[in-house]
């Protein structure tokens, strides 16, 4: 029997996660002064929709809607989409690596940690869809968890066959891979987690 490709590994964690229901569904703490501090930098005029890469069940959805601004998320795992529908924001099943959009379709992008999952060439196939589907001057907001270079898997207690691999690069090679998007404007880093590990943020303007 042929293994599951890492892709369909993570789908088949998200889903049970997502059945599960053990999510958080409100975005808290850093997280949510990372969505507030992005909507205060942008132009409400002019970003009007946001493309959310790796959305969950819209968690960050509720609060750019509740802003004014249509969320559109994407995410690996159907049941995500049940969850957000219910919570009134709108997340498609799809990949990053084939985004479900149209050419120029979005005013502004956010992931948070979900590009951490993709090995580099994965990566520059996901930014090249990005850029596919952002408009021209887009801003973005680009975060994961990274660190010195590293591959890792991880496997839920009750449930070993449920494995999601995590890429750590350095902050460095992170920017390097998504330069391609544009513009990075800004960086910064969290490394006060007890496990060691290191949040990076990246800030670009789509170009």
């Amino acid at each position: 029997m042929q293994r599951p490709s890492a892709i369909d590994q993570l789908r088949e964690y998200y889903e049970a996660e997502a059945a599960a229901g053990t999510r958080e569904l409100r975005a808290e703490g850093r997280r949510a002064d990372l969505r507030n501090a992005f909507l205060s930098s942008i132009d409400p005029g002019r970003v009007r929709t946001v493309l959310d890469v790796g959305a969950g069940p819209g968690s960050d959805g509720v609060g750019f809607e509740a802003a004014g601004i249509r969320s559109i998320g994407v995410d690996l795992a159907v049941g995500n989409g049940h969850l957000a529908r219910r919570r009134g924001a709108t997340v498609l099943a799809g990949s990053v690596l084939g985004l479900p959009f149209a050419d120029d379709s979005f005013d502004a992008v956010w992931s948070m940690s979900t590009l951490m999952h993709l090995a580099d060439d994965e990566v520059a196939q996901a930014v090249a869809e990005i850029r596919r589907v952002a408009r021209l001057g887009s801003p973005a907001l680009i975060s994961q968890w990274g660190g010195a270079p590293q591959v890792l898997y991880d496997s839920e207690p009750d449930g070993p066959e449920l494995v999601r691999r995590f890429v750590h690069r350095p902050l460095a090679r992170n920017v390097e891979l998504l330069q391609p998007l544009g513009q990075v404007v800004d960086t910064e880093c969290w490394d006060d987690f007890d496990f060691g590990w290191q949040y990076q943020v990246i800030r670009l303007e789509i170009g």
